[in-house]
């Protein structure tokens, strides 16, 4: 007889919530008991127009009230701008609460307040964790609901010296390892202790494509091998306009970041994942937004073996590329399109052609294995501290990027 579903709380109502999350949920048999957002109303068509909504005493609800939503869930789905990644997940994690969290776990771009809009609801949950008054670059007293002005990227220098990633040394070699205790002083791009906190909760984080079958055979394929060089290449049209309900994704005070911090975040976490932990050894960014995100990213890697490996990413006109290839001891791989499934190179003189095809909503397998770690009390495929590692690249990168004006 099937397990009953886990009661999920979701915190977001955007795209990833609608078309992703709530199909592979409801799919899996889970029960969804309530969307939150800050606005009611959408939150509660969201639920409405997923079949879900409350019926007399059962069904989801939708709600601005964060502890509503903590009251009657199991587990918490986090989905909302990156600047509320932290703040919610803290909240539902001391509430005693699974938590699974999108990616990237939190913002890294400087100048970015690491708190983001804490609901007023969740304030009795996340006071602790960011004590009254102590955001940088806000005023004391400001409503923490607020949406983050235009302007406020302008003037992230003010907060963020010019250079700089709090908690790190201007002027630090970015080719040098990174600490071990570098996550601990991480400063107000993870508030002190927040990170760690969440790491001793039962918390994961999405970088789905770890349950791909193409890139676990890749990883099959590259265990015990030296790998030489990895590419990772991406670029997509995108260009919201004033009215787009994604423009927030290029505003880093709400987004942490441009292509990078999104797109390049996965990319980068599979580059861990297949490899280990690398170092920043270059990186440029350039053709800002409006409100300061970045369209081009760039950024060089290495890891103490002796592979090197060179990401780009790209919001510009143009064909749509997604390319990844690896050269090592024995042999090549690519995967072209990377999500296509299809796994094409040498290994040890023999031609390799495999089509391990991923399911067509990825996030199925993701909320399967959260749903199992929950259930059977075990780590989920992405457990915070990797997902840590990878926003500390890309804070790297953002800190020491020099400045590019046009594609490479």
């Amino acid at each position: 007889m099937p397990e009953p579903g886990l009661r999920w709380g979701i915190a977001g109502y955007g795209d990833i919530v609608r078309r992703k999350a709530l199909p592979a949920l409801l799919s899996l048999g889970e029960t969804v008991a309530c969307v939150w957002g800050r606005d009611a109303a959408r939150a509660q068509a969201t639920c409405e127009e997923s079949g879900i909504s409350r019926d007399g005493s059962s069904g989801a609800f939708g709600t601005s009230d964060y502890t509503a939503l903590l009251d009657v869930a199991e587990v918490v789905y986090v989905a909302t701008p990156v600047a509320a990644h932290l703040p919610l997940a803290i909240a539902a994690a001391r509430a005693g609460l699974p938590v699974l969290v999108e990616k990237p776990l939190g913002g890294t771009a400087p100048g970015r307040d690491p708190r983001g809009p804490v609901p007023a609801s969740a304030t009795a949950h996340a006071e602790d964790a960011y004590p009254r008054g102590t955001v940088p670059g806000r005023a004391t007293g400001r409503d923490p609901r607020g949406p983050v002005p235009a302007s406020a990227t302008a003037h992230a220098e003010d907060a963020y010296p010019r250079g700089t990633v709090p908690g790190r040394a201007t002027g630090r070699d970015p080719r040098g390892p990174v600490p071990a205790s570098a996550t601990a002083h991480t400063g107000d791009a993870y508030h002190r202790g927040t990170v760690a906190e969440l790491a001793t909760a039962h918390a994961g984080v999405a970088y789905y494509r770890r349950l791909a079958p193409a890139l676990g055979r890749v990883r099959e394929i590259l265990r015990g091998r030296a790998v030489h060089h990895a590419t990772v290449e991406f670029r997509s049209h995108f260009d919201p306009g004033p009215d787009d309900p994604r423009l927030w994704r290029t505003d880093p005070a709400i987004s942490g970041g441009g292509v990078l911090a999104d797109i390049g975040s996965h990319r980068l976490d599979l580059l861990c994942w297949l490899l280990g932990e690398a170092v920043v050894t270059g990186a440029r960014t350039g053709l800002p937004f409006d409100l300061g995100a970045e369209r081009l990213a760039g950024v060089e890697l290495a890891w103490p073996s002796g592979g090197t490996a060179a990401l780009e990413a790209a919001w510009t006109p143009g064909a749509r590329q997604d390319r990844f290839r690896l050269s090592f001891e024995g042999g090549h791989l690519e995967l072209d399109p990377l999500d296509s499934g299809t796994v094409r190179g040498i290994v040890d003189g023999a031609a390799v052609e495999e089509f391990l095809p991923p399911p067509e909503n990825p996030h199925l397998p993701l909320m399967a294995d959260f749903a199992r770690s929950v259930r059977e009390g075990t780590e989920p495929v992405c457990p915070v501290g990797d997902a840590e590692v990878v926003d500390r690249l890309i804070a790297d990168a953002y800190a020491f990027a020099t400045r590019l004006e046009e594609h490479p």
